[in-house]
């Protein structure tokens, strides 16, 4: 999964409710792309990817634990998971 382009995420999973975008001090482009899973009317997920450049660096996923390995990113202060 980590590697893959904006357009094959896209495709794989559809649109994110949000999209957070940031530019390091070094002008690398950087995406946090949230996608809420809703269980119940009041219980809802979220799974966060992040791209820099267009291509997948890493991701979480609330409540599982699971995380995708990081790549190493030009930007060595990764943006933190929000709880």
């Amino acid at each position: 999964m980590v590697g893959m382009s904006k357009e094959q995420v896209l495709e794989a999973w559809g649109g994110p409710q949000t999209i957070n975008t940031t530019f390091n001090k070094e002008g690398v482009r950087r995406e946090e792309w949230i996608f809420e899973d809703w269980e119940s009317a009041a219980v809802v997920k979220h799974r966060y990817l992040y791209f820099e450049e267009g291509n997948l660096i890493g991701g979480w996923f609330q409540g599982s634990g699971e995380r995708l390995p990081p790549q190493s990113p030009s930007n060595p202060h990764s943006p933190k998971p929000r709880t």
